[in-house]
């Protein structure tokens, strides 16, 4: 059997098909009534919702047809995406030069009718089709193309409702900013390379901080300030490996998941090269804006067996480079453990962090007149909220300041 030909535009086919990334997705109860009231309407034994991949033409939804998949040159729905705007019709395919030694054609039982509507994206590419088939010859009527190809448009619609369902979970999981991956994705992932390492695929955890950002915005404004922080951003998606997951955690912090392999040696090799990409000049409205950072490093399993314990070994590790002078690297195996550290200086460093990013919050608490409830005057009050050990009480950390 001939196969049929490609579409003009089928590079451009293809990648439309990918983005809406429907193939190999499991049942939907969705696409499954569409083909339940094909046969029921037609009184047909299959009805599939077929979209054409670059070999293959996989199946949606399948009523009838004992098969997931069959290859391209076999799919008559592959002729079918030919003609976008219209329905084909093969009242006997056994007559029908195009399918001369087709194998579906001379199955057990045989297709000797086919009918398919193209499945349409929203700039008109078609995806694949809507098709009912039969085992016998058979006439089909003006009124059978048009309620086919009304099957064919819900099944489009399905398929923007899936595409734009799919852009408000990656949004979710996006920082809007620099369109990196949120806190959120990444805690996700976080939990997953530890399971992979246990699995005997290590990873390691990097914390970025950018030195002294806040300046950036007390003189060059907020506007400004995004700008930097999305360069680096972007900046930081290219120092690293394919493989490894890059998030904005908040504010100027930014962390990065190191893949298999990520040896004491890769992840002390990435962050050093991270250190000196990012300290470069950032040119922002034809201003140059130089800033650093400071990075601190954790190894699954070496400094933590759970993803919060690896967490909290990079932030002390971060902590400490930031305490040593800053625009360095810190790895795990160089803090001194925190049960050996002082109260005052656990929270001394805390603290520090907490006024570079301006986390100490101010509140006023009014005083009134006892005897007649009259507004006399208020207390300025500080208050602070670490999101590594809680609510501080000032009478902690005053005297620490």
């Amino acid at each position: 059997m001939p196969s049929a030909d490609f579409p003009a535009d089928e590079p451009e086919r293809l990648a439309t098909l990918r983005r809406y990334r429907m193939l190999d997705t499991a049942p939907d109860a969705r696409f499954d009534r569409l083909t339940a009231l094909a046969v029921q309407h037609f009184s047909v034994p299959i009805a599939l919702i077929s979209f054409i991949d670059s070999s293959r033409q996989w199946f949606k939804s399948n009523v009838g047809m004992p098969l997931a998949e069959t290859p391209r040159e076999d799919a008559m729905c592959a002729h079918a995406i030919l003609r976008p705007g219209e329905v084909m019709v093969v009242e006997d395919v056994a007559g029908d030069p195009r399918f001369e030694g087709n194998a579906l054609a001379h199955h057990v039982p045989p297709i000797r009718f086919y009918a398919g509507a193209p499945i349409l994206a929203a700039n008109g590419q078609p995806l694949g089709t809507l098709c009912i088939i039969d085992h016998q010859p058979r006439r089909f009527d003006q009124a059978g193309r048009q309620f086919l190809s009304n099957l064919a448009a819900n099944a489009s619609d399905l398929m923007e409702l899936h595409l734009n369902n799919m852009a408000l979970a990656d949004a979710a999981l996006r920082d809007p900013l620099t369109e990196l991956p949120n806190r959120a994705a990444f805690e996700s992932e976080l939990g997953s390379a530890m399971e992979a390492a246990f699995a005997g695929r290590p990873c390691a955890l990097l914390l970025i901080d950018v030195d002294g950002f806040k300046p950036v915005n007390d003189r060059h404004g907020q506007e400004m300030g995004d700008e930097v922080l999305r360069q680096i951003g972007r900046r930081l998606s290219s120092s690293i490996r394919a493989s490894d997951f890059p998030a904005r955690l908040g504010g100027d912090v930014f962390g990065i998941i190191l893949m298999d392999p990520a040896t004491h040696e890769i992840a002390s090799r990435v962050a050093r090269r991270l250190i000196a990409d990012l300290s470069e000049p950032i040119l922002c409205n034809g201003l140059e804006v130089q800033v650093t950072v400071s990075v601190g490093c954790a190894l699954a399993l070496r400094h933590g067996t759970t993803a919060a314990e690896v967490r909290r070994a990079a932030l002390e590790a971060l902590h400490m480079a930031k305490r040593n002078g800053r625009h360095q690297l810190v790895i795990a195996d160089e803090v001194v453990p925190v049960r050996g550290e002082s109260a005052h200086n656990s929270i001394e460093i805390h603290l520090a962090s907490a006024i570079e990013h301006d986390a100490l919050k101010l509140q006023w608490q009014p005083y009134f007149r006892a005897r007649d409830g009259e507004l006399t005057g208020y207390e300025a009050l500080v208050r602070w909220t670490s999101p590594s050990i809680g609510t501080v009480p000032p009478s902690t950390f005053i005297p620490v300041a």
